[in-house]
């Protein structure tokens, strides 16, 4: 009898497992930038490796405030929901950082880490700038444009016309798409943008890569011959880019689907597919689990958070 009652309950447990992953069946990931960036690229290519693995998953751009509407309709979430956020530094950290917001980094869930993305200076192949040089001594001259796709890269920009004293204009756009479309139409001198942004013009021949701001000096896959910033003769931080892109959940949606979220995500960072598709556009696949992507807040605290901080302080005087 009590033989039989184990087995009646082992039953009753493989056919519960899956009401418990019910609202994970559909995804639906809000970017929290523009299309054509390296966090729009990377989440559709997630979403595609996620529906291929039965989870239908689709994916909507939210790029007002750098992220911040997103963010917060992501915080405003109920327990079944299955919305979750796509997105890196600057909703999470920026955005918080330099106004009132009714959120913070530790406000919304961590759920994973599936890639990072490599940030480069680049121009027009038909630019008479040939180097990253080459543009540092026309800017102490003459004033140049410099096209970003947001804040974090709106402070990289500013720390490197500070660092080698460049007149420049620092041009904000809602993302690095859009900015390099101005670029290749001549509005602008230069951009920071990520190579997700501009591969294919790189490749085609049409856009010309100065330098890179990995913060590990790593070389950008699939571009090894770009040059690193420290190239230029410093080696200030406030030159590299931490930019990741993560998921996010409301801090309603219960630990075990956030769990389930990660493994599915983990599963896809394994697949050579997907790795060989981040590559082909100067990113790399790497996942961080709840825990590990919660570490990582620490580091782009120290490293970027707060010296960006001390940055808006000084030029709001």
């Amino acid at each position: 009898m009590l033989g039989r009652r184990i087995m009646m309950l082992s039953c009753g447990a493989l056919f519960s497992a899956p009401s418990t992953y019910a609202n994970i069946l559909d995804l639906h990931m809000l970017v929290g930038s523009g299309t054509g960036g390296s966090s729009d690229t990377s989440t559709r290519i997630l979403a595609g490796h996620l529906t291929q693995s039965g989870m239908n998953t689709r994916v909507s751009n939210r790029p007002a405030g750098n992220g911040v509407e997103a963010a917060i309709h992501v915080m405003s979430q109920s327990a079944g929901s299955d919305v979750v956020l796509s997105n890196g530094i600057a909703a999470i950290f920026l955005a918080p950082a330099r106004e009132r917001l009714p959120y913070d980094n530790t406000t919304l869930a961590p759920i994973c880490m599936f890639s990072k993305a490599s940030f480069v200076f680049a121009v027009k192949a038909s630019s008479r700038f040939l180097t990253i040089d080459d543009l540092i001594a026309s800017g102490k001259t003459n004033t140049i444009s410099i096209a970003n796709g947001g804040a974090e890269s709106q402070y990289t920009v500013s720390k490197f016309s500070d660092i080698v004293g460049l007149n420049i204009i620092n041009a904000v756009y809602r993302s690095g798409g859009a900015a390099a479309q101005d670029l290749m139409a001549g509005i602008v001198d230069a951009a920071y943008v990520s190579v997700a942004s501009v591969a294919g013009l790189v490749l085609s021949g049409d856009i010309r890569l100065l330098a890179h701001t990995n913060e590990d000096e790593s070389e950008v896959p699939g571009f090894s011959n770009v040059p690193h910033i420290f190239s230029i003769g410093s080696r200030d931080p406030g030159l590299l880019s931490y930019g990741y892109h993560g998921l996010y959940a409301s801090r309603q949606m219960s630990k075990d689907s956030i769990k389930y979220i990660a493994h599915k995500v983990e599963q896809a960072c394994n697949d050579k597919k997907f790795i060989d598709e981040h590559n082909n556009r100067g990113m790399i696949s790497i996942f961080k689990g709840p825990e590990q992507l919660e570490a990582h807040h620490k580091i782009i605290q120290n490293n970027l958070i707060t010296p960006y901080i001390e940055w808006t302080r000084r030029i709001n005087r």
